[in-house]
């Protein structure tokens, strides 16, 4: 009713009966097929076969978008005009009722119409114009991904082989929080875009974006979207013949397992990475994949093994100036002797590493680091500095958006408050960490917050709901076999949170 009632206001001239007569004519001309779908599909074309050729060729265009909403830059590459043209053409569809708004400069298409777009696509352009335009809309979310990333992570490297922006033109991000937006914003888009170019042959375009974005769609979000795009990307890399892009993707797949600490199977992982870099002579990708197993060999005990291993790499990375990779290690090597109780050398490397990251301009690192020496702070009896410490990483959340940095940094703060009896504020921090917990479906994130909330509650005396929030946390451990469980079940057990298990 709302297209029809749109064609009639577009035609003032017109008197009533005919435009009548003239609907009643289309909805008879459908071959005898009386059924709801075809008589919506004649509408369809009443109002689409009224445009001029620019809005009809982008409702095509729409028809084969595997994402939800498209913003105006986005229909502008399909379309290879100016982001000017592009408006006005949605414009124009938005008051057909083809499209609706989904915010100020994102448009959506309601399936129906999504599938009547794409028939009229396929069966009035040629497969090579509907190929182009999907490469240029890979092409630019691929580049507007990488100047989304490199506007966070200024010193990361961007994948290999990138596409020169040819037709199209990516967008750029004067800050961090507008590029941490768009990732955001097109989260879903790009996991569809990337089975699209799967499925379309694109497999250098699939991969390439999936390895620009994991960095930043690490952060937050599920792991196992994350998981199933690096699965898409390693067929994709294989296909397109790509062994280092094998290896990158690898390496990031082992870093979605060693994230939601399935060690073993992060661990096989980089294991496979290693042998294929040195197969294929990529001593800088070996150099990660040592990181990576140290890493691995630190959170299952292998401390001493780990310190070794980090120690070669820091070598290696500074004999190559690889600036980020040397602060992570030096990070690593701090959580190692912390680890082992060597606090003043723990305090030292993480000072190091915090010296690296503020040169080299990573927030992240700022961040993670920070929450690193507020925890040491407290394992050395000094609640008030680690409050301090703790509050900086806090701070820079909405520019840095990593939900397990947020999560440690509430739960750290918590226990500060704790044992400078704040009781309220421990309260409110242990609650907010154990919330951004759940959402990250971290069980032993999980389980440490609401060990902290469990003492919390005990201290304002809610003694039955400190009760079940230990046993919450005790179940919560027995989905994971991360080594520092343990250290969380004697913490829970030391409060007699568990008495009646």
């Amino acid at each position: 009713m709302r297209v029809i009632g749109e064609h009639v206001v577009s035609r003032p001239q017109a008197r009533l009966g005919e435009l009548a007569d003239e609907l009643t004519g289309r909805l008879l001309d459908i071959e005898g097929d009386d059924t709801d779908e075809m008589t919506l599909r004649t509408v369809f074309a009443w109002s689409v076969n009224a445009l001029t050729p620019m809005p009809t060729r982008l409702f095509r265009g729409l028809g084969l978008f595997p994402g939800g909403a498209i913003g105006v830059e986005a229909a502008a590459a399909m379309l290879a005009v100016d982001v000017a043209g592009a408006e006005r053409a949605l414009d124009r569809l938005a008051r057909a009722h083809l499209i609706n708004h989904d915010t100020v400069r994102r448009y959506r298409m309601h399936d129906l119409l999504r599938r009547y777009a794409a028939d009229r696509a396929r069966a009035e352009e040629p497969a090579e114009q509907r190929q182009a335009a999907l490469r240029r809309l890979l092409d630019w979310y691929l580049l507007t991904a990488v100047n989304a990333v490199t506007a966070l992570e200024p010193n990361r490297a961007p994948v290999p082989d990138l596409p020169e922006p040819g037709a199209v033109t990516p967008m750029t991000f004067p800050s961090e929080s507008a590029a941490l937006r768009w990732c955001e914003t097109e989260r879903t888009n790009v996991l569809a875009l990337v089975r699209s170019a799967t499925v379309e042959g694109f497999h250098r375009h699939a991969w390439q974006t999936v390895d620009t974005v994991h960095e930043v769609f690490d952060r937050s979000g599920s792991q196992e979207d994350m998981r199933e795009m690096l699965r898409i990307a390693l067929d994709a890399a294989t296909a397109d013949g790509h062994a280092l892009a094998r290896v990158g993707t690898l390496i990031n797949l082992g870093a979605t397992y060693f994230t939601t600490h399935d060690y073993d199977r992060a661990g096989s992982l980089f294991a496979e990475a290693s042998r294929l870099a040195e197969e294929n002579g990529s001593a800088e990708l070996q150099m990660v994949c040592r990181h990576n197993l140290a890493s691995v060999h630190l959170r299952t005990g292998a401390t001493a093994t780990a310190i070794e291993t980090f120690q070669e790499v820091l070598t290696d990375c500074r004999g190559t100036g690889n600036a980020t990779g040397e602060a992570y290690t030096l990070y690593h090597l701090g959580d190692a002797h912390r680890q082992l109780g060597r606090y003043d050398q723990a305090r030292l490397l993480y000072q190091q590493a915090l010296a690296v990251w503020n040169r080299i301009g990573s927030l992240r690192g700022r961040s993670l680091n920070h929450v690193q020496l507020a925890g040491l702070s407290l394992d050395t009896g000094q609640p008030e500095i680690a409050l301090d410490l703790v509050r900086v990483a806090i701070d820079l959340h909405d520019r840095v958006t990593d939900d397990t940095i947020r999560c440690d940094a509430l739960t750290v703060s918590a226990e500060a408050h704790l044992r400078l009896g704040r009781h309220r504020d421990a309260l409110a921090d242990a609650t907010l960490a154990r919330v951004v917990g759940d959402e990250l479906g971290d069980p032993l994130r999980q389980a440490r917050a609401l060990a902290v909330l469990a003492e919390a509650l005990r201290a304002v005396g809610h003694h039955d709901n400190a009760l079940s929030r230990g046993r919450e946390a005790l179940d919560l451990l027995d989905d994971t076999d991360d080594p520092q469980r343990v250290a969380i079940r004697e913490r829970i057990a030391a409060h007699h949170v568990h008495e009646d298990r």
